[in-house]
């Protein structure tokens, strides 16, 4: 059975791919309502504007980075392996060349 997924993480979820694809300059409030297939009035019942919805978005990535990071590191106790893995890990995704 497949989980519904609430209006608020449909709307974010659909930003976060816009901004990521698109840049935050190029989505706009009408694209992220019509892709996410929800009213307007959803919208800003969530996000009272599209930087409140830029916020909540990078918040997300923010957690989701230093969890999986927490994760990648998880079990090494050795200082220098670990900032060789940071390293290794920030490479992983591109951040890095």
């Amino acid at each position: 059975m497949e989980k519904k997924i609430s209006v608020q993480q449909r709307i974010l979820d659909t930003a976060s791919r816009l901004f990521y694809c698109q840049g935050f300059n190029n989505t706009g409030i009408n694209q992220v309502i019509a892709e996410a297939d929800i009213a307007i009035g959803s919208l800003y019942k969530h996000y009272k504007s599209k930087n409140e919805l830029l916020y909540h978005y990078l918040e997300m990535q923010e957690i989701e980075f230093f969890y999986n990071l927490n994760e990648y590191l998880k079990g090494e106790g050795n200082p220098k392996e670990k900032l060789l893995k940071l390293i290794n890990y920030r490479i992983q995704l591109g951040e890095f060349g």
